[in-house]
């Protein structure tokens, strides 16, 4: 088992060179690492002025470390919202999100909607 683990590690260092990611990633698919988290959310949502909306998110994870939820104006850079690792959170007046682990689902609630609401909103898992 020693010489076939050296000869791999003389392979590695003759195909990637001096990358040590590239290594890193080729021993981690070897011992059988594989990334399984995912996000989903809506497309597209639209809203009237004064409405309450809601965005939710979908995720899958075999490791749920937090939730995150972003917002991105037009033309800038995403700003950050909310870290949810349990149940709810409020932050503005108008913006809330809540978590719900057993269905692996976040929401975000924006009450009363404005036009300095319209933007992108957009969750991110975070994994251990």
């Amino acid at each position: 088992m020693q010489i076939f683990l050296w000869a791999q590690l003389v392979l590695l260092s003759i195909v990637f060179g001096d990358c040590p990611f590239l290594k890193l990633l080729w021993f981690l698919s070897y011992l059988g690492v594989r990334c399984q988290e995912k996000v989903h959310q809506e497309s597209l949502k639209i809203s009237q002025d004064g409405e309450d909306s809601t965005i939710s998110c979908q995720y899958e994870t075999t490791l749920f470390r937090s939730l995150h939820w972003y917002r991105q104006y037009l033309g800038e850079s995403p700003t950050y919202l909310f870290q949810l690792v349990s149940k709810k959170l409020s932050k503005e007046p108008n913006l809330s999100a809540e978590l719900d682990k057993k269905n692996r689902t976040s929401q975000l609630h924006i009450s009363s909607i404005q036009i300095r609401d319209s933007a992108t909103y957009f969750c991110a898992l975070e994994a251990q």
